[in-house]
């Protein structure tokens, strides 16, 4: 499994220059302050989140004597939101947008006879990533 963080930085210049423009007004109104405010504190919070944590739960690789398979996968948030998934076969990505974060699956029917490989991407609310992979071999033809 694998993880991209989004940039520290960045998130920390944006809250940085949204606080200035903020103070260059000229006036000072509580109810938009204290809503600036609880938003920059939501965002410092997310901003330590871990990403997203992907695990494919079925098939566990070898062979399939079927020509289509199911993929399962399970996806862990720290307090963001799925923003969608990615589901790449080989070279053929497939997008799938949801808000469900367990169990969720894909099917791919009529493969060839031929190893595969599966990636699953799990992208969330705050830019970060998190993905898991298994392969397999099709071996569809009775003996």
């Amino acid at each position: 499994m694998r993880s991209s963080r989004p940039s520290l930085l960045a998130l920390i210049f944006v809250s940085v220059m949204f606080t200035i423009l903020l103070g260059m007004s000229g006036t000072t109104h509580s109810n938009e302050s204290a809503n600036a405010s609880s938003q920059i504190d939501s965002l410092t919070s997310l901003m330590g989140a871990s990403p997203p944590v992907v695990a494919i739960s079925s098939p566990t690789g070898g062979v399939i004597h079927s020509s289509s398979v199911t993929i399962y996968w399970n996806c862990t948030l720290d307090g963001a939101t799925v923003n969608h998934y990615e589901i790449k076969l080989d070279e053929v990505t497939y997008l799938i947008y949801s808000t469900n974060t367990t169990n969720q699956s894909y099917t791919f029917s009529n493969l060839n006879q031929s190893e595969h490989y599966v990636f699953v991407t799990v992208y969330d609310s705050i830019g970060q990533a998190g993905w898991d992979s298994v392969g397999f071999i099709i071996d569809a033809i009775a003996p």
